[in-house]
């Protein structure tokens, strides 16, 4: 069978055995993450638990800040994927817009701002970035 098939099944037996192994998919790779987190395995969890514990930022929006961190200018296409990731949801692309105005004033008090390059995206600044890697080295979490 391939795994197309797996995805919609047409055979009335097959449908409750596939939700099942759906969920227990689910379930094992939350306890996977959260293993991976309690052991501090994982450098982007703890870059989003470092982001909460000083500017208060929800994950999806560190994940856009860290796609920043890396110091290249990023379009809006590649902060949309950091933050929403590879839902079947995938929001408006002018969320971004939005999203970085949130960072913004979030980074603000902190001395780090987020710059535009017009028509090309976002990026921060190699001082903003050592400035907000020094906060987040600092970050008791």
């Amino acid at each position: 069978m391939h795994s197309a098939q797996l995805s919609e099944p047409h055979h009335p037996s097959i449908a409750p055995e596939l939700l099942r192994l759906r969920r227990e998919n689910e379930f094992l790779r939350e306890a996977y993450r959260q293993l991976m987190e309690e052991l501090g395995a994982n450098p982007e969890l703890q870059f989003i638990r470092r982001c909460r514990a000083v500017f208060g930022l929800q994950p999806s929006r560190a994940k856009m800040l860290a796609v920043l961190v890396a110091g290249k200018v990023r379009d809006k296409d590649s902060l949309l994927l950091a933050y929403s990731g590879n839902r079947r949801d995938m929001p408006e692309i002018r969320i971004v817009d939005t999203l970085v105005r949130y960072l913004r004033i979030a980074l603000a008090p902190h001395g780090v701002s987020i710059e535009t390059e017009w028509g090309v995206g976002y990026y921060i600044a190699r001082e903003g970035r050592e400035r907000l890697n020094a906060l987040l080295d600092g970050a008791d979490v």
